[in-house]
C-alpha cells in the first residue's frame, strides 16, 4: 500500500502524542541525536507550519539543513532544557529561524502554543493555503502564527504547489483509469494500430502522473530504520496525519 500526503494538510485534530522515549544525550549538540525519533514523532512534518519534508525538498532533506530541532523553551533562556526530549520539536528552517529566541510569553501576555499540549485543529484553520487562528480573538494563536511566520510566502507557495500537483494528478488518474484498457480492447477488436499508439501514450501519461504523486510519499524513502529508543514498533505516522493520507493503490491502471 502506497500512501501519499493529502493535497492539503489540515491542522491536527488532536494533540501530538509523545510516543518516543530516547535515552538522554549529553553535550551542547546532544539534542541532534533525537532527530530520528522526532521525524517519526511529527510525521516528517514541521510541528508548527505542518509543511512536510517533501514540500521542502523532493529528494530528501537529511543533510540539507532545511529541517531543525526546535527548542520550545529556547536554549538561551533555559540551558537545562537543551537535551530535554520533550522540549524538542521537529521544525522546518523557515519556522525555527524566525522564531529564534522569542519568549514563550511576550510583553502582551500572549503565549506560544505547544502542539503537544494543544490540538492545532482547535486553534488554527487552513484558508487559501494559509494557516490562520480559528478564532480571530485567540491572542495565543495569533502570537504563535506571528512568531513562527506560519504564512511566510515560501510556505504558502509550498502548500499551493502540493495542493495543485496532487489535485491535478489524482483527477487525471481517476478520469483516465480505464482508458488504456478500453483502447487496447478496441485495437484487438479491429481498431488498428492507432488505438494501440493512443493506449501507449495514455499509459505513459498515467505513469508520469503516478510518479509525480510518489514525490509526496507520506513516509519518505530516507526514513530512519532505527532511532534513539532502541526499538521500531512506534515507527508510524501520528494518527492525525495518517488519517489524512491518500492510498494510491486504487489509482493504478485496471487489469485487462
Amino acid at each position: 500500500m502506497t500512501k501519499i500526503l493529502p493535497a492539503v494538510t489540515h491542522p491536527w485534530r488532536e494533540k501530538i502524542a509523545r510516543r518516543h522515549t530516547p535515552r538522554v544525550f549529553r553535550g551542547k549538540r546532544g539534542f541532534q541525536s533525537y532527530r530520528p525519533c522526532l521525524r517519526w514523532e511529527f510525521g516528517f512534518s514541521c510541528a508548527f507550519c505542518l509543511c512536510h519534508e517533501r514540500d521542502l525538498a523532493a529528494y530528501g532533506t537529511e543533510g540539507t539543513a532545511l529541517t531543525h530541532v526546535e527548542h520550545f523553551v529556547p536554549q538561551s533562556r533555559d540551558e537545562k532544557g537543551r537535551n530535554d526530549y520533550r522540549n524538542c520539536f521537529y521544525s522546518c528552517r523557515l519556522c525555527n529561524v524566525p522564531r529564534g529566541a522569542q519568549p514563550n510569553e511576550d510583553d502582551q501576555g500572549r503565549s506560544l502554543l505547544n502542539p503537544c499540549d494543544h490540538a492545532w485543529g482547535t486553534r488554527f484553520v487552513v484558508v487559501r493555503d494559509q494557516i490562520h487562528p480559528r478564532d480571530e480573538h485567540d491572542a495565543d494563536a495569533a502570537y504563535t502564527a506571528k512568531a513562527y511566520e506560519l504564512n511566510a510566502p515560501p510556505k504558502v507557495r509550498m502548500r499551493k504547489i502540493r495542493r495543485m500537483v496532487i489535485g491535478q494528478c489524482i483527477r487525471f488518474l481517476q478520469r483516465t483509469r480505464s482508458h488504456e484498457r478500453h483502447l487496447l480492447d478496441l485495437a484487438e477488436a479491429g481498431g488498428g494500430t492507432r488505438c494501440v499508439d493512443i493506449a501507449r501514450d495514455a499509459a505513459a501519461e498515467r505513469t508520469k502522473a503516478y510518479s509525480d504523486l510518489l514525490r509526496f510519499r507520506a513516509v519518505p524513502h530516507d526514513r530512519n530504520a532505527a532511532c534513539g529508543c532502541g526499538h521500531t514498533w512506534h515507527h508510524r505516522l501520528p494518527r492525525a496525519l495518517e488519517e489524512q493520507t491518500i492510498d494510491l493503490s486504487g489509482l493504478r491502471s485496471q487489469p485487462r
